[in-house]
């Protein structure tokens, strides 16, 4: 179920400014992670609808499987959180940051990881919109799953269901030291409309980063 609620240019302008200096804030995070920089490529704000009728088009190929980390975002805000890797990026981020050792017969060392790399993701981005929206917000256990590629959309249609969401934010972390970009998402419904109509422009700009 989707809504058809309009979004304004006011209400597009202070989201876009929130959640993208979020995800700058959270490729710092994956940063300081693996060791190597990362950079948002290809940010777009848009409405559910026209997110979803597009997806995933370079993933569509894969025939392999996606896995697919999820955060549940509660408090004054609703939203979900992902971050999707296909099985060869999630194998480069194990061999970066984990031993052989670690890893060897081993998978529930490597998927605790991953879900610990969400964990820190949905976090950097929920903590600046926490600060700049001046509401109470809270990341829920990371959970992990694999799907076929050509069947992430679906599975974000059906678990997105009770949110009803109005927004996506969808970027990809550019990680050019192992050659791969993986896909980072957020959801939001109405709730963040809510927030953002009681808020002025100039309260959400106050603390901006003054560019030198």
């Amino acid at each position: 179920m989707t809504t058809s609620r309009e979004i304004t240019t006011n209400e597009e302008y202070k989201a876009r400014y929130i959640l993208e200096y979020g995800v700058e804030k959270t490729a710092q995070a994956l940063t300081t992670m693996l060791g190597h920089e990362v950079s948002p490529v290809r940010v777009n704000l848009e409405k559910y609808e026209t997110w979803l009728a597009q997806g995933l088009g370079h993933k569509r190929d894969i025939k392999d499987h996606v896995v697919m980390l999820k955060t549940e975002l509660v408090g004054g805000v609703t939203g979900i959180n992902y971050f999707l890797l296909t099985k060869e990026e999630m194998k480069l981020i194990g061999s970066e940051c984990l031993t052989d050792e670690m890893t060897d017969g081993n998978r529930a060392i490597l998927i605790e990881f991953l879900k610990e790399i969400e964990n820190v993701l949905a976090a950097a981005t929920i903590s600046e919109m926490a600060d700049k929206l001046r509401v109470d917000l809270y990341g829920d256990v990371p959970k992990i799953q694999a799907v076929y590629a050509t069947e992430v959309e679906q599975v974000i249609s059906r678990e997105a269901a009770l949110l009803n969401p109005i927004l996506v934010l969808h970027c990809q972390m550019h990680i050019p030291k192992l050659g791969m970009s993986p896909d980072f998402l957020w959801l939001f419904n109405s709730s963040l409309f809510e927030v953002l109509e009681q808020i002025e422009e100039f309260e959400i700009l106050e603390n901006a980063p003054v560019e030198k």
